[in-house]
């Protein structure tokens, strides 16, 4: 009992998040050539999945080197061309 609710917490635990619950809201709403900004992208994670919908997206963020580990993962995944990161400070 105790390994199905550790599971369930860790299941349900975006949802707790009311900051999650609008990221996945977004993500299942979101349309090829919507173009969309994410001030604050962190690692791109959130950037990335967008772009793999088929958007358009700038990531902005104020830490050079995770900017640059969002942009080699964006090359990794062959998403260059729909993301773009950039350093800046919110």
């Amino acid at each position: 009992m105790k390994g199905l609710r550790s599971r369930l917490r860790r299941l349900l635990a975006p949802w707790a998040d009311p900051f999650a619950r609008g990221r996945m809201r977004l993500l299942r709403f979101a349309r090829p050539g919507w173009r969309v900004l994410d001030a604050g992208c962190g690692d791109g994670a959130m950037a990335l999945r967008l772009a793999r919908r088929g958007c358009q997206v700038v990531g902005l963020t104020n830490d050079r080197d995770v900017v640059e580990r969002a942009r080699a993962e964006a090359e990794r995944l062959g998403l260059a061309g729909q993301v773009a990161f950039v350093v800046h400070d919110l």
